[in-house]
């Protein structure tokens, strides 16, 4: 059977819009986050598999010419970004245009392969990762993400305050897995 795209026209998702990005970890666990889930200037107190998270997000513009993240939080399952493509935006050393899904999955990709990495330095024992349980380091993300392209400023400020306020209402989160519909 074909997979049906689940997304709006092409032409939408390769640049010249600020998108709204939820990118969700493999079987919603909660993985990025210390023990505990300890908040710290309103933000999660990343694990070492968050840290990586997070230094692939901030690598992106590294990554594409036109592209910038703009916001960003990660959350003990999944991560929000708000990320901007302008028209005729680029990956580094290519001269192809993007698209939304190239930014997304570049990140997904050097995410798992910078796991994959560190647990292969010292003959493959890595405590710091090791130690977070329910892992498959062989698949820490879900197969596709969610997107909403921003519209105008209403949206953007909306959204922003969304990713702000998102870890001060975890409990409420409809990506808390003791949320979700079973």
């Amino acid at each position: 059977m074909k997979r049906q795209y689940n997304r709006l026209s092409k032409e939408l998702y390769t640049g010249g819009f600020w998108y709204f990005v939820t990118i969700c970890t493999d079987d919603m666990k909660c993985i990025f986050v210390a023990e505990g889930l300890s908040l710290q200037d309103n933000k999660f107190i990343l694990n070492s598999l968050g840290k990586i998270v997070e230094q692939e997000i901030l690598n992106l513009e590294n990554n594409f010419r036109k592209t910038k993240v703009e916001n960003y939080i990660i959350m003990p399952n999944h991560t929000h970004l708000i990320i901007s493509i302008d028209e005729g935006a680029t990956r580094v050393n290519f001269q192809k245009m993007i698209s939304l899904g190239d930014v997304v999955g570049l990140l997904k990709a050097y995410t798992q392969k910078r796991v994959r990495d560190e647990l292969n330095k010292n003959g493959g024992i890595n405590p710091p990762l090791r130690n977070i349980k329910g892992v498959n380091f062989n698949k820490i993300w879900q197969k596709s993400f969610y997107d909403h392209i921003i519209r105008n400023d209403n949206d953007l400020l909306r959204i922003q305050e969304y990713i702000i306020n998102n870890p001060i209402n975890w409990e409420l989160d409809s990506l808390n897995p003791t949320n979700l519909k079973k």
